[in-house]
Formats: structure tokens, sequence, C-alpha cells
């Protein structure tokens, strides 16, 4: 992967379940990919810490400097974007 970003999304019965955005560096993105991501995951951490849903993107937005702190916000919500 090219980078990742993970956050918390609302979820109607938990209040919130964890979201990632992949950026793929070679691998095109599909369920065979997302089943594999999601399964490292569950086994690395505890299952109410790994994602729930794998979306992927071209490219994820960032600082000039590549700030981490850029990606404490949903990337996909255009809302933040601008």
């Amino acid at each position: 992967m090219a980078d990742v970003a993970v956050f918390g999304i609302p979820h109607p019965e938990w209040g919130e379940e964890i979201k990632a955005v992949v950026q793929p560096r070679r691998v095109p993105p599909g369920d065979e990919l997302t089943d594999e991501l999601l399964a490292y995951a569950r086994t690395r951490l505890a299952r109410f810490q790994a994602a729930g849903t794998v979306d992927y993107v071209t490219e994820l937005p960032a600082t000039e400097r590549q700030s981490s702190t850029s990606r404490l916000r949903d990337p996909t919500d255009r809302r933040h974007q601008g």
C-alpha cells in the first residue's frame, strides 16, 4: 500500500465504526484485496479496533510535509476539502 487513512464513521447501532481508506501502490483494488486487508487487520487488532469497511482512492490528501495531521478527518468527506 502507498498510504492508508483510518478513522471512525457514524454507525446507527454502535455509535461509530472503523473505516479504512487505502491508496494502493500497484495492486488493483477489489474484493480479494479488501478481504486480505481486513483479515490481516483482524489478526493483529481487537475486533472493535479493526476496520469494518475499506474504500480505495487514487491519492490521499496530505499537507506539504506529508503530515499525518491532515488525515485526522475522513479524507473522502468533501465537506473538509478545499
